[in-house]
């Protein structure tokens, strides 16, 4: 039995067919694996059925090169990086990291940049595939002394890398190469069936979010209310919702999502109202990942976040106008009682002056009697309390005063009236 480490290449023969081994990789792409779980898969997979002591596979993208290796050392048998463009120059030019990018973007052949490290080109007649070997003594960790190289993907540009390491020199054995070159077309399948079924999960989960929003926005409930069901839409919408938390801040008030967690990665982007920043719309991730197109954020994220800000701003735009209207409104209708009161003017001052012509003579009678004067002072007391009662419906009506309801004796109101008959 081979110790992990030591290899036996002599031993190392194909276990299973070209088309075995192309199904079982083509049915890893359809098992919704996230990118580096899909990597380490197929890099064990290939590695379980080749001599290799390590299998590296590279992946293009737009911003960056996605690294996936897994090698028979127990610790670590796997290893996944992100290398962004602006990182390339620190890797250094006697590094396979390095030249790796420039193949992906066929800024250089093969063989130009292998040639660089010292890599010769050794003889290899199956298709696809390419075979190189580094001059004796100046094997490494980092360069190997064997080395097979299968690019796959599209004819303009590639989609991927796979390299086959070997730490002792000798070439592959040739039925296994012919094994590996043939699995190119797989893997170039493989990938992009992942990328798609990865991107078309991503823009559901973003339209799922924007018409939610929307939903939200048409609703009548309180503005309150519609931020908060708002930000618990956003982490859901993310690339990582297990890690992804949410706020909202609008005028000094902020909206956080339930799983609220603070975290070293953020995205946010302005609401503005007006022309003037009012607050912000925020997604924080809990730890640090790897980076993509805006640190670990997606490029498609920030058009989400962009749209949505917009979308908060409407939606707060409206309330004020709302609010603003239902003052208006109320103006208006003021106005209008304003008005009413002015055509009421005379029907006002005949009911006053009846009250007040009462309480003028009743007072005059006081005056000139000499005996008992209590019947006519109280008839006195209560037109001056039918005159108030007048004054004050007059300041009701103009809302001048809040309306209160009160219980009334009919009977009362009906024997004060005829006082002054």
């Amino acid at each position: 039995m081979t110790r992990p480490g030591s290899h036996d290449a002599s031993a190392a023969s194909p276990s299973t067919d070209l088309y075995s081994l192309s199904i079982a990789i083509l049915r890893l792409a359809g098992q919704s694996l996230r990118r580096p779980d899909f990597v380490r898969e197929v890099t064990r997979t290939l590695l379980e059925h080749s001599s290799a002591d390590a299998v590296e596979l590279w992946h293009h993208a737009p911003s960056a090169c996605f690294r996936g290796e897994h090698s028979r050392a127990a610790d670590p048998g796997f290893r996944f990086e992100t290398i962004a463009a602006h990182e390339r120059a620190r890797r250094g030019r006697r590094a396979l990291t390095a030249v790796c990018p420039e193949l992906l973007s066929r800024e250089r052949t093969i063989e130009e940049a292998l040639s660089r490290l010292g890599y010769t080109r050794e003889p290899c007649d199956a298709r696809g595939a390419e075979l190189y070997a580094l001059g004796r003594g100046r094997a490494s960790e980092e360069l190997p002394a064997s080395l097979l190289v299968i690019a796959f993907g599209g004819e303009r540009e590639s989609h991927g890398l796979l390299l086959l390491k070997r730490s002792r020199p000798g070439a592959f054995p040739p039925e296994e190469v012919t094994l590996l070159a043939g699995l190119g077309e797989a893997l170039g399948v493989a990938t992009s069936s992942r990328d798609l079924q990865a991107s078309l999960r991503e823009r559901v989960k973003e339209l799922t979010c924007l018409y939610e929003a929307a939903r939200v926005a048409q609703t009548a409930a309180p503005l309150e209310r519609q931020l908060q069901e708002l930000v618990e839409l956003l982490p859901p919408a993310w690339h990582h919702p297990e890690l992804a938390s949410a706020c909202v801040a609008v005028d000094g008030h902020s909206y956080r999502s339930r799983s609220w967690r603070d975290g070293p990665s953020r995205q946010s982007a302005e609401i503005v109202i007006g022309g003037a920043p009012r607050g912000f719309v925020e997604v924080v991730y809990c730890q640090a990942l790897p980076e993509v197109d805006e640190g670990p954020f997606l490029a498609e994220e920030r058009s989400l976040i962009n749209t949505l800000a917009r979308q908060i701003a409407l939606l707060i735009e409206r309330h004020r106008a709302d609010e603003e209207k239902d003052r208006l409104l109320e103006q208006l209708r003021h106005a209008d009682r304003l008005a009413t009161i002015g055509e009421l003017a005379a029907g006002v001052a005949h009911e006053l002056n009846e009250p007040l012509e009462s309480i003028l003579g009743f007072a005059q009678l006081a005056q000139r009697a000499e005996g008992s004067v209590q019947g006519d002072l109280a008839k006195i007391v209560a037109a001056s309390l039918h005159a108030r009662e007048i004054i004050r419906k007059l300041m009701l009506f103009a809302r001048q005063t809040a309306p209160r309801k009160t219980e009334v004796d009919l009977n009362q109101l009906v024997n004060e009236r005829l006082l002054f008959l």
